[in-house]
């Protein structure tokens, strides 16, 4: 397609740009976009967001967008690119009201900075999609571009909800949802403050709602689903990476998150 033409998609899926597109256009699409190098100011509904690596945010259909980079040489941001049928598709099977959410109200765009751990996975899932024939676009290439939608609207919202914590708490959290975390043993998370282990719990509660070793099995178990889903890992392999010795510990735990035993949720899943 041509670079000159910002309205156009150069890829139904994502793309990765790393040119300054400063001509104002019109979005069609949904777009989540993140910033993979360098920096830049980018104008939206024509309020200005400095955007730098790490940087990731959300635009609607019908947003005025339009970017000056700082480096022209040393800049790359990524797109996922949404139809606003599938959005709405994405947003029903998340929350009866969601996409109303997004949708009505403020033209503000949150930006949300990214870990390193988190964007490499981003980038690496991104980069993968992108390799999905343009021109026949399988079904398989859409269950995971809308399951990374999904993902990815999960860490807007989690941004928005851990804006209400005190910031030793979203420290916490931020580090629970760490791959060192969820594969380690449930008893690390007492390493993640200096406070003892009642007060943290005390204090966890208060404002999560659950323990903090409740929260961190339900990541583990999370985590556990998406790789029933996404890889052939063995159920045994699968426990041990996310730390378990059990065995049937493990899928009792996931058995109670999910309802089904992990076999059964990856079979469930492959229908």
């Amino acid at each position: 397609m041509n670079q000159h033409n910002p309205g156009d998609l150069y890829h139904p899926l994502t793309y990765a740009v790393s040119f300054e597109v400063n001509e104002k256009h019109c979005h069609t699409s949904w777009e989540f976009t993140i910033i993979l190098r360098g920096s830049a100011k980018s104008f939206i509904n024509e309020k200005a967001y400095f955007v730098q690596r790490g940087s990731f945010f959300l635009s609607k259909p019908g947003d005025w967008h339009y970017f000056r980079v700082t480096d022209k040489k040393n800049y790359e941001h990524r797109d996922l690119y949404l139809g606003d049928d599938e959005m709405k598709k994405v947003c029903g099977a998340l929350s009866p009201d969601l996409y109303e959410r997004l949708t009505v109200g403020s033209r503000e765009c949150p930006v949300v900075q990214l870990g390193e751990e988190l964007l490499t996975i981003l980038d690496r899932k991104l980069r993968l999609l992108q390799l999905a024939n343009p021109d026949d676009i399988t079904e398989n290439d859409r269950i995971v571009q809308k399951s990374l939608a999904a993902f990815m609207l999960g860490i807007l919202f989690e941004n928005e909800k851990n804006s209400k914590y005190p910031p030793w708490l979203t420290n916490v959290l931020t580090e629970m949802n760490s791959y060192r975390i969820i594969c380690g043993p449930l008893e690390n998370v007492v390493t993640l403050t200096d406070y003892s282990h009642e007060h943290l719990t005390r204090e966890f509660k208060k404002y999560v709602g659950v323990s903090p070793i409740e929260y961190l099995i339900r990541q583990k178990m999370n985590y556990a689903a998406l790789l029933l889903r996404q890889t052939d890992k063995s159920v045994l392999q699968i426990s041990s990476q996310i730390g378990y010795d059990s065995l049937s510990y493990f899928i009792s735990q996931f058995k109670k998150r999910f309802g089904a035993s992990p076999g059964q949720y990856r079979k469930k899943g492959k229908n």
